[in-house]
């Protein structure tokens, strides 16, 4: 796993945008073993079902999922 960065991205339904970037990007984060964290506020699971399938292939995603809505701050 990479020290030196790490990325973190907070999310609410933006699961679509997600799912296209990680397409552009993942190549360079595995290459790297960058640590992807995702902290999601939505209120629909679509975004958890693509990490979960995205995690069998990379190890260094870590993604949690907020109970309740806690805003964007």
């Amino acid at each position: 796993m990479n020290k030196d960065l790490a990325i973190a991205i907070p999310t609410f339904n933006r699961d679509e945008i997600i799912a296209k970037n990680f397409g552009q990007i993942l190549p360079e984060i595995v290459k790297y073993s960058i640590p992807l964290y995702i902290s999601d506020n939505s209120n629909n699971r679509k975004t958890e079902e693509f990490l979960k399938h995205l995690k069998v292939r990379y190890k260094n995603i870590f993604y949690y999922k907020n109970h309740i809505d806690i805003g964007h701050d």
